[in-house]
């Protein structure tokens, strides 16, 4: 009998990539606040502090534990990427990672600000990338509900520090308990 080996990529050898999707998305933003789950975690990520622990503090962790991270939004999800070396030590702190993530997750007032920044210069450029524009267009003419369309530059600049801060925690507001395990 043959043994079927699972493919990878290129240059992904010893790698491990883990993903969490919690469930949510930009649905959870109130049609007034469109844009605002996308800012406030694109400032959760600006930020780059968990819990109690410092931008830098975060950025030794993930050097020391050879761990990778990055948040985004869909519609329906906030999507949490780890990319760790295929060792024990560097899984196990992708995984602490994660779950200091979801259990003390916070957008801060300077974080917000780069966000906005970065967001509303992503905003500008929309047009510049053809195939954006032509999807978020797309969407427009399928649904006027601005969650599932590209946050336009006021759009984000309307958004309020406590929208964005308000929307994240109930993003990440867990109801049932989170266990990870080896």
């Amino acid at each position: 009998s043959a043994v079927i080996q699972p493919a990878e990529l290129p240059g992904t050898q010893g790698l491990v990539h883990m993903r969490a999707v919690l469930p949510g998305g930009r649905l959870l933003e109130t049609l007034d606040m469109s844009g605002s789950l996308a800012l406030g975690v694109r400032a959760v990520m600006e930020h780059g502090g968990i819990g109690q622990f410092s931008r830098d503090e975060v950025e030794v962790f993930c050097a020391t534990n050879e761990v990778q991270s990055t948040l985004r939004t869909t519609e329906e999800s906030v999507v949490v990427d780890l990319i760790t070396r295929d060792r024990p030590a560097s899984v196990r702190g992708g995984l602490q990672l994660l779950r200091s993530l979801v259990d003390n997750c916070a957008v801060t007032e300077e974080g917000f600000r780069r966000a906005q920044a970065a967001l509303r210069m992503e905003a500008g450029n929309l047009h510049q990338n053809l195939e954006m524009a032509a999807w978020d267009s797309m969407r427009r003419c399928i649904s006027p509900d601005p969650r599932l369309q590209i946050p336009t530059e006021q759009d984000v600049m309307a958004i309020p520090f406590a929208a964005a801060q308000e929307v994240v925690r109930r993003q990440f507001q867990v109801p049932f308990e989170v266990v990870i395990s080896e």
